[in-house]
């Protein structure tokens, strides 16, 4: 139905599409999913259409970046996953 788009959740009535492209590193899918729904942090990259990465918690107490794109209708695409990169881990306060 949606190609190489994977549907993954509906929460509170938008539909989350996990892309293929967000399992390379090996995250699992509710684990993605739980850091994206509870950022500890969150960066946008670009305007319309929303593009973030979130920095979360997974549930073995990694901090992944999880990057998406939200729509104006609410509807959310997460494309990449992985562990928190230096990069984003100094935008924090960490080292």
């Amino acid at each position: 139905m949606f190609g190489d788009v994977e549907r993954f959740s509906v929460m509170m009535g938008c539909m989350i599409r996990l892309l293929p492209s967000a399992l390379r590193h090996g995250i699992e899918k509710s684990d993605i999913l739980q850091a994206w729904n509870r950022p500890i942090a969150s960066f946008t990259e670009r305007d319309d259409p929303l593009k973030v990465i979130r920095l979360g918690f997974d549930s073995h107490a990694r901090l992944l970046e999880v990057g998406g794109e939200i729509y104006s209708d609410g509807q959310q695409k997460i494309f990449h996953a992985m562990v928190a990169r230096r990069v984003y881990t100094e935008r924090i306060g960490w080292r």
